[in-house]
C-alpha cells in the first residue's frame, strides 16, 4: 500500500454533507494512514474570499432553517457564477497550498473550481515530478438532478479529464438508459474517470452496515451543549417518563426490543416551522391511539443555537405545558448530535421523518431497518407526488428518489403526518 505524507481534503461550509464527508474521508485516512499528516480545508472560508464566501454560507444556512426552497435553489444556481468569479483566487491559493505542505493526495467533496484544481495540480505535479490527480468525492448522488455538482465536471477541459476520478455510487439510470451514456451526458466524463463505491460511511456507522436489527435493548446517548439546555432536557425526560439515566451533560436512554422509536431530522440546520408540526402531528396521534400502549420515543434534532426562541425550546414547553400528554411517548428534543448518536438512532428507528441530503441518504441506505420518509415542504393538503418534490431542493430530490427506488422510501409533509405513519408505527 502506497504510503501518503500529506494529503489535502477540500471540503465546504455551504452544507453540512460537504463536512460529514470530509470527516468520513479524513477518518478512512487516519485509519489506513496512520502518520500522515491530514489538512482539512474549506474551499469558500480559506481558499475563496472570506467575506463574500461567509455571507453565501450563512444564506445558505439561514435558508434551510427557513425552509426557503426557492432561494435555495437560485443560490445554488450561482455556482457556475462563483465559479468564475473565485476561480483564479481558487487556483493560486490551491496551487500555494499544495506547494508548501508538499501534497501527495488530494480529495475533494464540494461542487466548485473542479478545473481551477485540476490546473493547479498539473503545474503541481510539473514542478514536483509527482503525479497527482483529484480524487472527487459525490456527496449527492448521481441522479439526473445533481446537476449543482455535474456543472463543473462537465466544464472540465479535455486535458485536464485525465487528472481527476469521481467517487460515487451507482447512478440511478432512466428507461435505457447505460451508465456509458448517463457520465457522457451529465459529467462529459467516460467510465474510466468514474470509480464506484459501497458508501461513504463515517465509522460509527460501518459498525451497523449490513447488520440485521435483533430483538435486544439499544442505549441511545446523547449530549446536552448548553446548561439550559440540560435544564429543560431533564424536565422534559421527567415529565414524559423517559427511562434515561444521566452523567454529566450526557442523556442515555434504554430503548427495550418491543419500544416503537420514531426520529424528526431535519438537517442540522432544521426547518423550524415544520418540525413543531411533526412534533405536534406525532404527540396528537399517539393521544388518539387508545390501543397502542408500547412505550414510543420520539427524539427530536433541534440544531445547535439555543435561546427562548430557539426550536429547542420551543419543542420543550410544547412538552412541558401540555395538560394531558400520552402516558407511553417519550419526547426528547436535541441539539444536533456526533456520529455516534445519530448512527444507532437511524439503525433502531421504527421511523426515520429526515431530509435527503447526500451523506444522509446515503447513511440511510447503509443502515436504515425502519420506514423512511422523507420530508417536503409542499404545502397543499394532499399533493401530488411532483408537487412533493417540488417541496424539496432540487438535488435532494434527486437524492429521495434515490431511496424511494433502492429502500421504498416515501415522501411526507407535516400535513399528512398521521395518514403516513399510523400503518408503519402499529403495523412495524
Amino acid at each position: 500500500m502506497q504510503e501518503y505524507n500529506n494529503v489535502l481534503i477540500i471540503t465546504s461550509a455551504g452544507g453540512s454533507g460537504h463536512i460529514q464527508a470530509a470527516k468520513a474521508k479524513k477518518q478512512e485516512m487516519r485509519r489506513k494512514y496512520p502518520q500522515s499528516n491530514i489538512y482539512v480545508k474549506d474551499m469558500l472560508l480559506e481558499f475563496g474570499i472570506g467575506f463574500v464566501s461567509s455571507l453565501g454560507v450563512k444564506l445558505f444556512n439561514s435558508f434551510h432553517r427557513s425552509a426557503n426552497v426557492g432561494c435555495l435553489e437560485k443560490l445554488v444556481s450561482l455556482n457556475s457564477l462563483a465559479n468564475k468569479f473565485f476561480g483564479p483566487v481558487f487556483f493560486v491559493r490551491v496551487l500555494k497550498f499544495l506547494l508548501i505542505h508538499d501534497i501527495d493526495k488530494i480529495i475533494d467533496t464540494q461542487p466548485l473550481g473542479n478545473g481551477y484544481i485540476i490546473k493547479a495540480i498539473r503545474i503541481y505535479n510539473k514542478i514536483t515530478k509527482k503525479s497527482l490527480i483529484l480524487e472527487k468525492i459525490l456527496v449527492d448522488l448521481p441522479t439526473s438532478k445533481n446537476e449543482h455538482f455535474f456543472y463543473n465536471l462537465k466544464k472540465i477541459s479535455s486535458k485536464d479529464r485525465n487528472y481527476i476520478k469521481v467517487f460515487t455510487l451507482e447512478p440511478l439510470l432512466q428507461e435505457s438508459e447505460t451508465e456509458e451514456i448517463f457520465w457522457k451526458k451529465h459529467c462529459n466524463l467516460k467510465i474510466k474517470h468514474i470509480v464506484y463505491v459501497r458508501s461513504l460511511l463515517r465509522e460509527s456507522f460501518k459498525q451497523y452496515e449490513n447488520k440485521n436489527r435483533l430483538k435486544e435493548s439499544i442505549n441511545i446517548s446523547i449530549l446536552s451543549k448548553h446548561m439550559n439546555e440540560e435544564d429543560l432536557l431533564l424536565q422534559t425526560c421527567i415529565k414524559c417518563k423517559a427511562n434515561f439515566e444521566k452523567k454529566d451533560s450526557v442523556f442515555s436512554f434504554n430503548i427495550k426490543p418491543k419500544d416503537k422509536l420514531i426520529t424528526v431530522m431535519l438537517g442540522s440546520q432544521p426547518a423550524f416551522r415544520s418540525t413543531i408540526h411533526y412534533a405536534k402531528n406525532i404527540i396528537k396521534m399517539i393521544s388518539q391511539l387508545n390501543d397502542f400502549s408500547q412505550n414510543c420515543y420520539l427524539f427530536i434534532f433541534c440544531g445547535d443555537e439555543f435561546s427562548k426562541k430557539s426550536l429547542f425550546h420551543v419543542i420543550s414547553q410544547l412538552i412541558l405545558r401540555l395538560p394531558n400528554f400520552p402516558h407511553n411517548l417519550k419526547v426528547i428534543p436535541m441539539s444536533f448530535q456526533n456520529e455516534e448518536t445519530i448512527a444507532p438512532l437511524l439503525f433502531r428507528s421504527d421511523i426515520t421523518i429526515t431530509r435527503s441530503g447526500g451523506i444522509t441518504t446515503m447513511e440511510l441506505l447503509g443502515v436504515a431497518k425502519g420506514k423512511v420518509f422523507i420530508h417536503s415542504e409542499a404545502t397543499s393538503i394532499d399533493p401530488s407526488f411532483e408537487e412533493k418534490l417540488k417541496g424539496i431542493p432540487i438535488w435532494e430530490g434527486g437524492n429521495a428518489c434515490y431511496l424511494i427506488n433502492k429502500i421504498q422510501a416515501d415522501l411526507i409533509t407535516p400535513y399528512l403526518t398521521e395518514d403516513y405513519l399510523l400503518s408503519s408505527l402499529v403495523g412495524s
